[in-house]
């Protein structure tokens, strides 16, 4: 070792190649990292929001009993699919469920159940009950139905504290927190290049319309629990076929996923009622439901729904910020306008069909016409007349105690007793035509107008062209972009300074 350290130090033909490198002897201090990004960094950074933004936000509902694990999976996979080529979609199923969690807990306190909370309400809307009775297999009911079956003393308001089903949810809080780290400094990314007149790409302004359709998703989310895979039983003293025997004409018809559809079905309407029109089964195989279906779409009105429509459109909107953006080919600039008009356009036509199928079907062009031609006071007494009505007809005899029978620790244990005035009377049976057997196994389908699913299905092939090509150029965008997309933003430009 000596011996080569001499030689180094004595060979002058080494020491003039030492010298003769590169910048060999200049001394630099602190060195800024160079201001310029490479595509596979600009690749990288949106991709993996993206992933973020699709996968970790999802909050599906429990799984049947015999589903795999790798069923699970492929399930979340198709949902991450579905927020990838719509996440308008998403947002619409989770401002839906918050809407359908907000209007069960009013219910419950208009009861005195002050108890049931938001997470109560989602915790019961994604199948966290099952309901096990003597004449019908066990399946899940939803918060309408629970609510339903209190308020007629059929069952005690179930035991469960919000910290146990927050202790049931397995919310990943490391993988939350990647996200809006990563969703956050992606939106001070944008920020910073619109401050400082830096180009975008198309895939980075793809991306920022994933990461503001995330924002609401988590909001509205916050309180659903993560990846709750064994539910909680409900054991009834009742039959099912009594129960539906006695509410009236109300449950007259054979039921299509649970026998207690006639209180709130868990049906997701287009796919089911589109499809069957055209005599293609995409109704439930196995009947009563094993589980609740995640594309169940409650209805959305008030203030959530103007807030929906607002996001939708904004989102649809955020593509046409690209209109003078620079192209590889002018006729992918004229496909890029095209597409985002068609989007903005497809998006605006769903919304006046759905809500002209929604008003229609409930009645609320009939409703508003009698608003017009009854006065005020009129119209307030026939509403009262309705309503003294419906309740003498549709409210049924309370069958049994109304108490639990619990064989595990999973059962959920009683919490409110009967109220006086919900004392058990006797049967009164109201004529059906349809016998228990034929109550409990009954299928019916739904009618659709033509017209109908022509607008809609020609409505939703011009948005899925559209989102396709949108897709498809945000990624061929990245083999030809200006020179300015590849300069990083400056932040000490920032902050004040000499």
């Amino acid at each position: 070792m000596l011996s080569l350290i001499i030689k180094l130090k004595l060979d002058p033909m080494h020491q003039r190649r030492i010298s003769s490198g590169p910048n060999a002897d200049v001394v630099k201090g602190w060195t800024n990292t160079p201001n310029v990004r490479g595509s596979i960094d600009i690749l990288w950074n949106c991709l993996f929001t993206i992933f973020l933004c699709t996968w970790t936000v999802l909050c599906l509902n429990v799984p049947a009993a015999d589903d795999s694990r790798w069923t699970q999976i492929k399930r979340k996979a198709r949902w991450s699919l579905l927020a990838i080529f719509g996440p308008e979609f998403l947002v619409s199923f989770v401002i839906g469920q918050y809407a359908a969690a907000k209007r069960s807990v009013k219910a419950f306190h208009e009861l005195g159940l002050k108890q049931w909370t938001m997470r109560h309400a989602f915790y019961a809307d994604m199948g966290g009950f099952v309901l096990i009775t003597e004449d019908c297999k066990p399946f899940p009911v939803n918060a309408a139905q629970i609510h339903w079956l209190v308020k007629e003393c059929l069952l005690p308001c179930p035991d469960i504290t919000s910290k146990e089903i927050e202790d049931k949810s397995k919310a990943d809080t490391f993988a939350k927190g990647v996200t809006i780290i990563q969703t956050t400094w992606f939106i001070l990314q944008c920020i910073g290049r619109i401050a400082q007149h830096l180009p975008f790409t198309t895939l980075e302004l793809g991306t920022l319309a994933f990461v503001f359709c995330t924002l609401p998703t988590y909001y509205f989310w916050l309180r659903k629990p993560l990846d709750v895979f064994t539910p909680s039983r409900i054991r009834a003293d009742f039959l099912m076929a009594d129960v539906l025997r006695n509410a009236g004409a109300a449950a007259a018809e054979p039921y299509r996923q649970t026998p207690l559809d006639f209180i709130d079905t868990n049906a997701p309407s287009w796919s089911i009622t589109v499809m069957t029109h055209f005599g293609v089964r995409c109704g439930p195989q196995e009947r009563p439901l094993p589980r609740l279906p995640n594309d169940r779409l409650p209805d959305i009105s008030g203030s959530e729904q103007i807030l929906l429509f607002f996001i939708t459109m904004f989102y649809s909107a955020i593509h046409t910020i690209g209109w003078h953006f620079t192209f590889a080919t002018a006729i992918e600039m004229y496909f890029w306008r095209a597409a985002g008009l068609t989007h903005l356009a497809a998006t605006g036509a769903f919304w006046v069909i759905d809500r002209h199928q929604s008003w229609h079907h409930r009645g609320y062009y009939k409703l508003a016409l009698k608003r017009i031609l009854y006065p005020r006071r009129t119209w307030r007494e026939i509403q009262k007349h309705r309503r003294r009505r419906a309740n003498g007809l549709c409210s049924i005899s309370t069958i049994g105690s109304g108490e639990q029978t619990h064989s595990s620790s999973a059962d959920v244990t009683n919490v409110v007793p009967p109220k006086p005035e919900c004392t058990p009377r006797p049967i009164t049976d109201v004529e059906t035509g349809l016998s228990a057997e034929e109550i409990l196994q009954g299928y019916v389908s739904y009618s659709v107008p033509m017209y109908e699913i022509v607008f809609m299905t020609t409505v939703t092939s011009l948005y899925a062209l559209a989102r396709l090509y949108l897709l498809i150029e945000v990624f061929l965008g990245l083999r030809a972009l200006p020179a300015g997309a590849y300069l990083t933003v400056q932040w000490s430009n920032f902050f004040p300074h000499i």
